[in-house]
Order: structure tokens, then sequence, then C-alpha cells
């Protein structure tokens, strides 16, 4: 899927634009409930939400993500240590690591199913009823409409690690679908497959924390019944995602690939490409896509041929001391973002293969902290300066920065909610 967005060849230039700011953040704008008639389609555009953690308080702000008006400020439990959306986009998981504590803020935007078409819904944000406890949350992975949730566990506490399956209506009824505890802690991850879970392992006389393999589960009910552990092994284990057919775990001297048929699931491995310094710690895929795409530390990015079995590097620093500060993947774009240091944004895209589409100059001047997120109904991208405590909209068309608005407060994590665009496109 190639984002209409992106030029083929030449970048333009840049457009600066500036929108209104709202002169106090303490006085959120209303947000009136609609819900339509279910023989009335509504044809106008519902923006999707955007929500800010802050850095030093336990609360998240959720602004319109059209405008970057206040919609409402929520409080949390404890500070917000990571923030992901559900598969659905409905949702937010509001991950609190230190304290084992995972909340969920539901955005008030969504669609649901009439039959004939998605029908469009827009309501107050809130925070969920339900609330999840474990030892150090994680790692959340969202796959087709399901997540799984993964808690590391606690060497010194003797708790093992453990992961929740979790949908958005069974958030929405406050349930999950099915939780599994380990034999051990481990710092791990799961993949959902329909029934199957993919989940790591590590050996309990191990003497890291990260896994060395990967074990297939089915699932029962509301519990996991183990089936088989395979063969290959993935030292140092961190990272994993998968597309229609194959799920890639990243480790120290390569990636697990592993290819399901029906039923049948068979693993091998993928060399790291000679010279690679470092190791593959990051995934990113798309069912949408082929290929899929790989990450160091550093920001090295390689295409991964399932098929092929092979690793191909996507360059794309033009100098040697250009840097990344920031990175976001879209699925529903099927694009990559990378903010480096001199101020550009670099887009790749995951049609064909991987590969560095473009990049234009956003900033002339940029700080160290920044977080990125993409909107999934519209060609736009969020950029949080951290260390100002700014936000930007950028129109991703005509690359230009539409609406800017200042925070009065140390904001941490970034997170859009709302109506992905083939939603969109199909309710009316």
């Amino acid at each position: 899927m190639r984002l209409r967005y992106l030029p083929l060849l030449v970048a333009t230039t840049l457009l600066w634009g500036c929108g209104d700011s709202i002169d106090d953040l303490n006085q959120p704008t209303e947000a009136v409930p609609e819900e339509h008639s279910e023989h009335e389609h509504n044809d106008e555009h519902i923006a999707g939400r955007l929500l800010i953690s802050a850095a030093e308080q336990a609360e998240v702000s959720v602004f319109n993500a059209e405008d970057l008006s206040l919609v409402e400020l929520l409080p949390t439990t404890h500070v917000v240590s990571g923030m992901y959306a559900t598969p659905s986009l409905r949702y937010a998981a509001l991950i609190q690591r230190d304290q084992g504590l995972v909340e969920f803020i539901d955005g008030g935007v969504y669609s649901e199913d009439h039959g004939d078409h998605m029908h469009p819904y827009e309501q107050a944000p809130s925070l969920s009823s339900l609330q999840l406890s474990g030892a150090k949350p994680t790692h959340f992975d969202a796959a087709e409409q399901q997540a799984a949730l993964f808690f590391d566990g606690d060497k010194h506490n003797t708790v093992n690690a453990s992961v929740t399956l979790l949908d958005d209506h069974h958030i929405s009824e406050g349930e999950v679908i099915a939780h599994h505890e380990f034999a051990t802690y481990m710092h791990g991850a799961a993949q959902i497959r329909g029934d199957y879970v993919l989940a790591t392992y590590r050996e309990a006389s191990s003497d890291t924390v990260l896994p060395s393999q990967v074990e297939l589960f089915h699932r029962h009910d509301d519990h996991l019944h183990h089936e088989l552990r395979f063969a290959p092994t993935c030292p140092m284990l961190h990272g994993s995602a998968q597309n229609e057919e194959h799920i890639a775990f990243g480790c120290s001297d390569g990636v697990l690939l592993i290819e399901q048929q029906d039923t049948s699931f068979s693993a091998h491995k993928i060399a790291n490409p000679e010279g690679l310094e470092g190791r593959i710690g990051t995934i990113k895929a798309s069912h949408n896509l082929h290929d899929l795409l790989a990450i160091t530390s550093a920001k090295r990015l390689f295409n991964l041929d399932p098929e092929n079995h092979d690793m191909t590097e996507v360059l794309w620093r033009d100098e040697a001391d250009v840097d990344a500060l920031a990175s976001t993947f879209s699925a529903h774009h099927g694009a990559y973002f990378i903010l480096d240091n001199h101020g550009d944004l670099h887009v790749f895209e995951g049609d064909d293969g991987w590969h560095h589409s473009t990049h234009f100059n956003l900033f002339s001047e940029v700080s160290e902290n920044y977080q990125l997120a993409a909107a999934a109904d519209e060609e736009a991208l969020y950029v949080l300066n951290q260390q100002e405590n700014i936000l930007h909209k950028v129109d991703l068309e005509s690359q230009a920065i539409t609406a800017t608005q200042e925070l009065n407060f140390a904001a941490s994590k970034l997170q859009w909610l709302g109506i992905a665009e083939d939603e969109h496109d199909h309710a009316h």
C-alpha cells in the first residue's frame, strides 16, 4: 500500500504553518457525546484523539487530533511509563511498570459494525474500569483484533512472568480473554495467531533475564496449553512482530523466523548480515506487507524477506553525523518514520520491500527528546518535543506543520486513538 503523500523521487520544500493554541489548557473543551441513528449515515469526519501522559503527574491529557484542543484530563493511579493502542484503536493501555499496574483509557471515538456499514460514535474520553496487576508489565503486542500484554515477573521477589490476552470487547466488559503464567521470570513477549500464541522461553538457570527460545501454545477458553518448543535457539531474544504468514523474533545472532501454514508451524534462523555490529532488537511488520523491517539499537534498518530468508540493509543516512532522535511505525499506512538530529523527517515505505522513500526538513533546531505518533485516519504525524513541551501536527502530504500547541506540563508518552481510515471509508 503506497502512501499518497510520499513523493517518489523529489522532496518538496517545507512550508511552515501554525495553528491556533488555546489560552488555558486547564479548561478542556466540551466533548458532546454523539450517537447517530442506526438508519442515518453521518458524512462528517470524526477526528481522532491524541493522548499525552505527564512525566511528573499521574494524569493523561486527551486532545482533539484535528485542532489540538484539550478534550479531557484524566487521572491515573501512578505516573505512566508506557502507552499503547489496542488493536481497534479505541483504548490505550497505560503501563505503570514499577508499580505493577496497567489501566486503560477509552478514547471515546470508535465504530461498530451495523451490517451494511461501520457506524461511527463519538463520546467523552474516560478511564476504563479494567485494571490489571502483575510484576513489571512491559511489552504490549497487538495483532489483528487481539493484544498480548507481557508481565516480566520479578527475580528478587520470585514472581514468574505471565501473559494476558485482551481485545476491545473484553476491555469494555472489564474482563480479559485469557491468562497464562510461565515457569520463571523473563523480559519476554508474545505474539497471537488466532487461537495460537507464540511466547518466549527462558531457562530457569540462565544468567540473563532475556529468553533464548520460543514456544507454541494453544488457547482453550481462558487459558493456554503448551504444544511445543521450537528447536532453533534465539540467544538474547528481544523484539518480535508478525505479518500474514510469518512471526519474527530478534536474536543476538540473527532473526528467528517462524512460518505458519494452517495449524502447522516451522522455525528457522536468518543469520545477521556480515559486519553487523550490535544486534537486531526491534522488528516491525504488518499483515498487509510481505517483508518485515528489522532494526538495531543504532537505527540501522534491514529489509527482512521471509520467503528468500534474506536480510539487506536499507541505507538512509547521507552524512556520518546523522542520528535518530525518535521513530514510530504505522501499520495502517505501512510506513516507518524517523526524526533525526538535523531536524529532518525520514519516511520509509514497506510496499515491494522496505525502502527509504523520502525525507524533508521539519525543524531548523532540534533538542534531544521527542516522541512521534502517526494518525490512522489521515496523512498526519504528531511530533512531541518533550524538552520544550510543545506538540506539532505535521501534514505529510504538504510536508508542513499545520498546528502547534504549547503544553503546560512536562510531557512524556504520546499515542493516537480513533477510527482507522479503512473504517472511515466503509462507514457510509
